[in-house]
């Protein structure tokens, strides 16, 4: 049971260090590159729910908890970095298609 342990601890580590790495790129604005990171992370996660209905979390390890605790407040950090990114896009778009709105009513040929 403790080599299960050990590769549960493993795979929690890996997904805090991609964790971490994202949060780096969204802050550098490098949105490509940490989305890219966050799929690979979430085949971390697949694995360590896989692992966790197989064999349980061990609750006594205080350095998985910490990992877990960390990684939880770095998911909301990402979900808030993102959402914040969506909304600034969803307003350049209106933006972008009230101007295409605007522009189609200017007509040149009435100039004088």
């Amino acid at each position: 049971m403790q080599k299960k342990h050990e590769v549960m601890l493993k795979a929690v580590n890996t997904a805090h260090e991609l964790g971490g790495l994202v949060l780096s790129l969204l802050e550098e604005q490098k949105y490509e590159q940490a989305l890219g990171i966050l799929d690979n992370r979430a085949r971390v996660v697949n694995i360590i729910l896989h692992l966790d209905e197989q064999y349980g979390l061990p609750s006594d390890n205080n350095q998985l908890n910490q990992l877990l605790s960390e990684i939880s407040q770095m998911d909301q950090k990402i979900y808030d970095l993102l959402s914040h990114e969506k909304l600034i896009t969803q307003n350049e778009i209106a933006k972008t298609r009230k101007n295409k709105e605007n522009f189609k009513g200017y007509n040149l040929n009435n100039l004088k």
